[in-house]
């Protein structure tokens, strides 16, 4: 008689279901499997004889044949252990059919026995709540990992004997004891206090507080008024920026502080991201559920594999994982041509899609890109008194970044060097130049300018100013007479493309929304083609 068992195949982000067939009969013995296995996979076989044996299930020899379907799925990884050794038990022992129907089972089986820990749970489980089983079977290392998704019911364990017990016993899908649903991401005991479950909360919502508190502030940063302008603008629309100024000048520290002023993500964008990083493997602590918007910043030696994805079955890159938060490039001229290039089909359609040997994974790639860069090798021009650089050498070194990668960057503004003064003024006992304003207040008008777009948008399938299609541009940002001579001037003077024109306008309308205008005026023009002007300065 064939058994067949639920589990699930890990592919990219997402879950496949996969039915785990056994046939275990009397014959020539042996252990053969099917279904476009990986060597992974296919190494099974002698960990589930093992462990079988070491839990005390001994087993007359016998041709066991086991097929994991669909075929044309590609199965990787060590997930299949536990369900190939549920679906051989299954043709001795007495195990609940009702339990087999509607539980999907993962894990990793040790020589003993033993289930140990499996990444990408989160996608698995996931998979298993839209296939309609109401239960999960997997490693109780894995346990608090899967709790954070809501409405599925999860039984922990670590050893197959557990397993074994689970099926004989009669009750419902759940472990009589522990009951785990998922709900915001922590484990619900039966006899739990409703009390304790509150100061659970409540130390949870203080230590959030105090890793906002220990984060990099804007009040720490001196002078940069206009730098800070730009940023907050740029948050705003969620508009690509680049800032481009002397050694020194405070870029990197501007970009690090970015983090601070962005609105928290909801509970849909904290299950994407979970997911998306356990399937990466990068879910091994806790909390499992990722609240804080990511701050991906690699090195500029990075390949381009690890910069898009990459692997037979193409893991998540530095893009993908930058998804909901910030993708910071430093010297951004030091990355190799070919890496940055990577970055423009994803800024403008938000995800990557990668083809590999085994098939083509789409992931996210939602992020607010900040790129920070010299204006040359030494870091100095346009002062000449401190430049050491020929033109044709700082040519060179601002020709790294191609024109239609430098059309993608919304905004491009000069740092320039802090003033003695604006270093030294608040030390002095002096009044500073102007309010010292926190990142706390810049994140809250951050939050209303976008929930300004978030009602704007409704029903548009998209949520910010800068992921507006010609037709919404169009249809949000017109424009009076004066205000269209203003950009035509400005579009025959510096010779703009069309796509650099709709982004003048989409920055224009998300200042606009910061200072509570419903239409765009001469003033919000102006500022977003200001925000070109460095482009002029630097690359004529």
């Amino acid at each position: 008689m064939v058994h067949c068992i639920h589990s699930v195949a890990l592919y990219g982000m997402d879950g496949i279901p996969i039915s785990v067939e056994a046939d275990v009969r009397n014959g020539f013995p042996a252990f053969e499997m099917f279904g476009d296995l990986s060597a992974q996979v296919k190494e099974a076989g002698g960990r589930v004889r093992s462990a079988l044996y070491n839990s005390g299930y001994s087993m007359k020899p016998q041709r066991i044949s086991i097929n994991l379907s669909p075929a044309n799925v590609r199965k990787e990884g060590n997930a299949f252990d536990l369900p190939i050794a549920v679906a051989i038990l299954a043709s001795f022992l007495p195990l609940s059919a009702e339990k087999l129907a509607q539980t999907m089972f993962a894990g990793e089986l040790g020589l003993d026995g033993s289930i140990r820990r499996i990444p990408g749970i989160l996608p698995m489980v996931f998979a298993a709540r839209e296939a309609g089983w109401r239960c999960c079977v997997i490693p109780e290392e894995n346990r608090k990992e899967a709790s954070v998704l809501p409405e599925m019911e999860l039984l922990g364990v670590g050893s197959l004997q557990e397993v074994v017990a689970f099926l004989t016993e009669r009750g419902g899908c759940a472990c009589p004891a522990v009951r785990y649903t998922g709900k915001e991401g922590k484990t619900a005991d039966i006899e739990e206090s409703e009390a304790a479950k509150e100061r659970e909360a409540a130390e949870e919502s203080e230590g959030d507080r105090r890793k906002r508190e220990d984060r990099p502030d804007f009040a720490e940063v001196a002078g940069q008024q206009g730098i800070k302008r730009a940023i907050e603008v740029a948050v705003s629309g969620r508009h690509n920026l680049l800032l481009i100024g002397s050694a020194g000048s405070g870029k990197t520290m501007l970009a690090r502080r970015v983090p601070g002023i962005l609105p928290l993500m909801n509970k849909k964008e904290q299950l994407e991201l979970s997911r998306l990083y356990s399937a990466a493997g990068l879910l091994k602590e806790e909390p499992y559920l990722i609240k804080e918007r990511p701050f991906r910043s690699p090195h500029h030696s990075i390949t381009k594999a690890a910069m898009a994805g990459g692997g037979r079955i193409p893991r998540a890159g530095e893009i993908s994982l930058a998804h909901q938060g910030v993708l910071f490039l430093d010297e951004l001229a030091e990355f190799s041509s070919e890496t940055l290039e990577t970055l423009r089909q994803p800024l403008e359609e938000q995800q990557i899609t990668l083809s590999r040997t085994y098939g083509t994974v789409t992931y996210p790639a939602d992020f607010f890109l900040i790129a920070a860069m010299n204006p040359c090798r030494c870091g100095y021009y346009p002062d000449r008194s401190r430049c050491r650089c020929d033109e044709a050498q700082v040519k060179r070194y601002l020709n790294r970044i191609s024109g239609p990668l430098l059309e993608r960057l919304d905004l491009v503004a000069s740092v320039e060097p802090v003033s003695w003064r604006e270093m030294t003024c608040p030390a002095d006992g002096m009044e500073p130049m102007s309010g010292i304003e926190t990142s706390a207040m810049i994140r809250e008008r951050v939050a209303h300018v976008w929930q300004i777009q978030r009602e704007r948008f409704a029903g548009e399938g998209i949520l910010y100013n800068s992921r507006m299609n010609q037709r919404q541009v169009e249809r949000y940002c017109p424009l009076g007479k004066a205000e269209r001579e203003l950009l035509e001037e400005a579009f025959l003077r510096f010779g703009i493309s069309a796509r650099v024109y709709h982004k003048i306008l989409k920055i224009a309308r998300t200042i606009a929304d910061m200072e509570g205008s419903e239409r765009i005026t001469e003033g919000h023009l102006s500022e977003a083609i200001h925000y070109r002007g460095a482009v002029i300065q630097f690359w004529g």
